[in-house]
């Protein structure tokens, strides 16, 4: 059988937080299958292709929205949206 989820992700406590945050303002919530607990205080989550593609889609508005302040320098939540957007790469994804 195959996995409709087979790309897998560990983020950090801060990035799974934000990441929950971002979701509860929007529909791509779905995206976010539950997760994980790992040691080192680490979330795991796992998507398809697909949800991948949508949820790296709206962290970049969110980015492009929220991530830079009033004199366009990155705010440290912009940063961490950088490295999420960064990480969901399928190349990126742990099998």
């Amino acid at each position: 059988m195959k996995n409709k989820h087979p790309y897998t992700y560990e983020l950090s406590v801060e990035q799974f937080t934000l990441l929950c945050k971002i979701n509860k303002e929007s529909e791509i919530q779905k995206l976010v299958h539950l997760a994980e607990m790992r040691p080192g205080n680490k979330h795991r989550i796992r998507l398809s292709a697909d949800e991948v593609e949508k949820l790296r889609g709206h962290l970049t508005e969110v980015l492009a929205q929220t991530g830079f302040g009033s004199d366009y320098q990155i705010t440290p939540e912009g940063s961490m949206l950088e490295d999420l957007i960064d990480l969901l790469y399928v190349k990126n994804a742990q099998n």
